[in-house]
């Protein structure tokens, strides 16, 4: 049984924004303070965070944007929800990369990724392929599987940035390190063409 099966059968719009704002309360004022050094602020946080956003995700977009402009501020991982939400559910790109950027700002990797996706694609916002690569880049510093498998095929074919080889296996590398299986192959297929 769903564990958020009584949230979303009563009152879900009353029930769901009291349950969002509680739980954020709890996140931002009770969570810090019960850390110990086996369960540190950020762990615990991120879990709280992690929980928050399956009880908004039953939210109507603009109750889950209310809840969510409340905190997006100070935790980039919901800024990168909301972005996700209205690139999924509601189709409205320009809104997801408002909300990615964000997030993406703060430093969320996956929202960086996602930013610098849509330069790159002009969907969302204006094509612009040299500020596409700087978000793929910086998402990818920070260990995207998704942006370094992406930086790689730029330096890998020269488009965007100059052709490099070397920079090209160096983060397919890093996909691979991660578990990524098509940097592995890539990495097969180049190794076996060289």
């Amino acid at each position: 049984m769903n564990k958020f099966f009584v949230l979303r059968s009563v009152a879900p719009t009353t029930v769901s924004v009291l349950a969002a704002a509680l739980t954020l309360v709890f996140v931002l004022l009770v969570a810090p303070s019960v850390c110990t050094p086996d369960n540190p602020p950020d762990t615990d946080r991120r879990q709280g965070i992690d929980w928050t956003a399956s009880v908004a995700d039953s939210l109507p977009i603009s109750h889950f944007v209310e809840w969510a402009e409340a905190a997006a501020d100070e935790y980039a991982g919901i800024s990168f929800l909301v972005g996700e939400r209205y690139w999924q559910e509601e189709n409205d790109p320009a809104q997801a990369c408002i909300w990615w950027r964000k997030a993406a700002e703060m430093g969320h990797a996956a929202a960086q990724e996602r930013l610098g996706s849509a330069y790159l694609a002009g969907m969302g916002v204006e094509a612009n392929p040299q500020e596409g690569f700087r978000w793929l880049l910086r998402a990818a510093e920070l260990g995207d599987v998704d942006a370094q498998c992406f930086v790689s095929e730029c330096y890998l074919f020269g488009k965007i940035v100059e052709q490099s080889d070397a920079k090209c296996v160096y983060w397919l590398s890093k996909a691979e390190a991660q578990g990524s299986e098509w940097a592995a192959e890539r990495l097969r297929k180049m190794g076996a063409s060289y």
